[in-house]
């Protein structure tokens, strides 16, 4: 996809401009849980209700791939998984599209997961705050939500294992704060219990006085750098989970 990408820019340069390669939906600006260090706390934070319809994004869709559009991200400014999505993500995969999917985690059905692999959906990604439910479900500011992804992530595993797939890929994003920021290898040890490829650690972004004190200093961030990431990267050796840890 990388090349792809890097083609489709040389031929921008050479004066031969095209479509756009990847196409980000923002299903919604709804979302049903309360990360204490998400951009929706910031105090100037105006959300705008309401969201297209499903037959609209498909709509969308069908543009994109006319401009020959190859990959879509399925994000959201809300919790994507919240509207008519199913139908979405399945003409996505109608129209041939490589698809990733970020999600909360916690209003994955049966039914939603057997259809993702059933189609081939290609990635999704889950928010992950920490390695149990107190740490995690503290952060985003929601009960049961870690027991929620946790029966996601092995719900996708024993589906795929079901249907002899290796899609999707399923990976852990984890924002890094003040207070999950020593257990990122357990976060490692729990995607190896559950059928998850990787880890993805970011860093949060200052928007509200709560978030401000999610913020990692300046000596955490040094410790974290020379003490956390070997291990964390020894742990994903050991476990055979891929982190963006050393990058």
């Amino acid at each position: 996809m990388h090349d792809e990408r890097l083609a489709r820019l040389a031929e921008w340069a050479a004066g031969r401009p095209r479509g756009p390669h990847t196409l980000e939906l923002g299903l919604t600006m709804a979302c049903n849980a309360d990360c204490a260090f998400c951009w929706r706390q910031h105090p100037d934070t105006k959300l705008v209700g309401g969201t297209l319809t499903a037959a609209r994004w498909r709509g969308i869709l069908d543009e994109a791939r006319e401009m020959d559009v190859r990959y879509v991200r399925v994000i959201g400014e809300g919790e994507p998984l919240l509207p008519d999505a199913p139908e979405v993500l399945r003409h996505v995969k109608r129209l041939g599209l490589r698809a990733f999917l970020c999600s909360n985690g916690t209003l994955f059905t049966r039914e939603l997961v057997q259809d993702l692999v059933g189609f081939g959906w290609d990635w999704v990604s889950l928010s992950v705050e920490g390695p149990d439910a107190a740490t995690h479900d503290a952060l985003v500011r929601k009960s049961g939500a870690f027991e929620r992804i946790v029966w996601a992530a092995k719900r996708f595993a024993h589906v795929k294992r079901a249907l002899g797939s290796d899609r999707p890929g399923l990976n852990f994003g984890m924002a890094l704060t003040t207070r999950n920021w020593r257990r990122v290898p357990e976060v490692l040890t729990l995607a190896a219990e559950t059928g998850v490829h990787a880890v993805n650690l970011e860093p949060i972004t200052v928007n509200s006085p709560e978030s401000t004190s999610l913020k990692l200093s300046a000596e955490q961030a040094r410790i974290f750098v020379e003490e956390v990431v070997p291990r964390v990267l020894e742990e994903g050796r050991r476990l055979g989970v891929r982190s963006n840890a050393g990058s």
